[in-house]
């Protein structure tokens, strides 16, 4: 909270940019490792093109918590969020 405290009262200004950061900083990370194995798996002739499905397919267009989780977003990691939640 070093940083936070020149902000005084408004620390918690500071708090909620730092996690949307941290949170877009995941988003970015997760992204270019996918895309990454993507390039290298199609490239190299191993996967075609349609194995690989769209990447989060645009999570901020869902109009709900089922769209966005079963359609959009679970469908980066499901077998973690299984044994997490399981």
């Amino acid at each position: 909270m070093g940083f936070c405290k020149q902000f005084g009262g408004l620390w918690w200004i500071c708090w909620g940019w730092g996690a949307f950061a941290v949170g877009v900083g995941i988003c970015v990370a997760t992204m270019g490792t996918y895309h990454m194995f993507a390039l290298v798996g199609v490239g190299s002739g191993i996967w075609i093109d349609e194995e690989w499905p769209r990447f989060m397919d645009q999570p901020w267009k869902s109009d709900s918590l089922n769209d966005l989780w079963g359609k959009r977003y679970h469908q980066v990691s499901p077998g973690h969020m299984i044994i997490v939640t399981g």
